[in-house]
This record gives structure tokens, sequence and C-alpha cells, in this order.
């Protein structure tokens, strides 16, 4: 894709959804992209679906980070084991304690309050830029492209998942809106857009459609972060510079301990682009504190997520050592193919067998 030409793109609805999962640092770096939409860098396609299914799962990202704080475990220290203990109490520390722990409970009531009263009037910070983008692109308006989805997923052609029409209706949108010859760039992590057997790739059908009928290319990405930095569009968000710190402990860590904790980090996020990925393979490829302790079921776990749909990244000799470290237990298949064949050798031996 040139670099002059204007960027057609298309934003899932769980990317959206994402921006009230960033920090504060990157809801200001998104700023950054509400000016190339102004100046015309890039035209984001927001149909009326996503605007809905939007709108509608917003509440759910709110329900799982409340979820969440509910699990979190209250410190020891301001438990009421002091109050237990009569002992304690003769000392003028333990009214300090008890009035932290008072202090400390009023103001986390005050935060979840101020919290959900935002929400509610949509002025979180991530609604504020959200709202804005919105603004400048506008909505398209998908309904009327129902009939040509439901003939679609009749006819069982992607993207469409149980009776549900959505994404359906914004391809048959983005089929009409890009012009000819302009290449669609697709931020999207939802199944229906991606191929069986890469899940960084289109799906096959939907490539060969987009190709014959706009003569142009589909670029594909899982996340914004990935797509402002193959584009160069200046935009850094935080999380790519914590994920490239601590893939770059992975592959400098000295010894087990490290590289427990290192992989509990990275198993943290969902998403890592291709240059990622290959430096994580390095690490367990070329370091023998990672190598090493690659049957333990933290790393073993971890290198599945990330390579399972990611192989087809790899030359030969670096898919094969992948698969010998992390996807195919090669030892215990080798074992089992063994006694099947000393099965079938010994029934042959006994059809042999004299009476």
């Amino acid at each position: 894709m040139k670099k002059n030409k204007q960027k057609h793109v298309f934003i899932d609805t769980n990317i959206f959804l994402d921006f009230y999962r960033l920090s504060q640092k990157d809801l200001d770096e998104l700023k950054k992209l509400v000016e190339s939409i102004k100046n015309g860098e890039i035209k984001i396609y927001l149909t009326k679906q996503v605007y809905n299914e939007f709108i509608r799962n917003r509440e759910k990202v709110f329900k799982e980070t409340f979820d969440n704080l509910k699990k979190v475990k209250e410190d020891d220290s301001f438990k009421d084991i002091f109050s237990a203990n009569a002992i304690f109490k003769n000392y003028s520390e333990y009214n300090k304690v008890s009035k932290i722990k008072t202090a400390l409970e009023k103001l986390k009531s005050d935060l979840i309050q101020k919290v959900k009263k935002d929400i509610n009037d949509n002025k979180l910070v991530a609604d504020l830029i959200i709202k804005e983008i919105f603004d400048e692109i506008g909505i398209i308006n998908s309904d009327i492209y129902l009939e040509k989805a439901i003939k679609r997923m009749q006819l069982g052609n992607p993207p469409g998942k149980n009776n549900s029409y959505g994404d359906a209706i914004n391809w048959e949108l983005l089929l009409e809106k890009i012009p000819l010859e302009e290449d669609i760039i697709l931020v999207v992590r939802d199944g229906d857009f991606l191929s069986e057997m890469s899940k960084i790739k289109p799906h096959p059908f939907l490539n060969l459609e987009w190709k014959k009928c706009k003569k142009s290319k589909i670029y594909l990405y899982n996340s914004l972060s990935e797509f402002f930095h193959q584009h160069d569009l200046g935009i850094q968000l935080e999380e790519v510079a914590i994920k490239n710190e601590l893939i770059e402990n992975l592959n400098n860590s000295k010894n087990f301990s490290s590289t427990h904790y290192i992989i509990s980090r990275l198993s943290e996020f969902d998403f890592f682009d291709k240059d990622q990925a290959k430096k994580i393979a390095n690490a367990i490829i070329g370091n023998s504190q990672v190598g090493w302790i690659s049957d333990d079921s933290d790393v073993k776990s971890f290198y599945k997520k990330v390579f399972t749909d990611k192989l087809d990244i790899f030359d030969d000799q670096e898919r094969s050592h992948l698969e010998s470290y992390i996807l195919l237990e090669k030892n215990e298949i080798n074992k089992e193919l063994d006694e099947i064949i000393k099965s079938v050798d010994e029934s042959e031996m006994d059809e042999k067998a004299p009476f």
C-alpha cells in the first residue's frame, strides 16, 4: 500500500471496546488517530451495525472490570486480625491502623461511585475519545444490507455465524462503499473474517472475493497497535513498549525464576505481532534458560497460545524447532507409533503361527 494513498479502514466492535482497557497515556496517543482522520490520511468506515453492537456491549466491559475488583483480596495488614486479639488494642498504633483502614474503605467507595457515575454519564476518558472519533467519521446506515447478508449466509459464505448477520452486513457494506482498486484495512479479531489455517490472515474466500470485486488487497490486523506500527502512523501505544521490553528480557533471562516471572507477565496479553512472535520464538530456541523449562506447564501453555496460528511466519527449520518444543509431544507420539507397529507385527505373527 502506498503511503500517500488514503487508508480505508474497518474497525470491528471488539477493537473499539478495547479503548476502555487502555491507560491514560494510550488514550492520549489515540488523539493522533483523530488528527489522521481529520487530515484525510485515514477514512474509517463505522457501520450502524458496529455502532449498535458497541452500545450493546459497552457495559459488559465494565461488568468484567467490577467482577475482577470483587476478586481482589484485601491486604492482610488491613484485616480484622488486630481486633480479634486484645493485646494489640493496648497500643496507640492500633487506632492508627483502624483509622487508615476506615479511610481506605471510604476512598475506595468514593472512587467506585465516581467511576460508576462517569460510566452512566458517558464521561470516561475513553468515552470522550470514542465520541470524538465517531463524530468525525459519522455512522453509515447498514440496515439496508440485511437482505444481502441473509443471502450470503444462506449460501454458506463468510463472514457470519449462528444466524447472526452482523459481520455479513458489515462486509456487504464495505464491498459497496470502498472505491475500486482501493485496499481495505481490517482491524478485527472476529474469527469469521480470519483464515482457519492462520488467524493472522483473512479468510481465503473473502480474500478472493475482494480481489475479484475491488481489484485490490486486504490488509488484516488483530489490534490497533499492529495497524499503527505496520503503517508508520506515529501512534505508539504503551502496551507495545511493555511487551517489547518483556520480550527482550525473556531473550536475556539468566535463570528459571526470571523466565517464569516474565512468562507470567507476557501471558496477560492476548496478541503479539509478527516481529514480537519471532523474538519470542528466538527466546525458546536461543536461550537455554527458556528452552530447558519448555515442558513446564506455564511456558508450554504460553508458547502454544502464541504460535498455534502463527507457524506459517517461520521457515521450515524454525517451525521444526518450535513444534519440537511446544506443539507436538514427539517422544510420546513416537512411543505410541512404536507400540502400534509392535502390535501389528505381533498380530501378523499370530496369524502365521502353525496350529
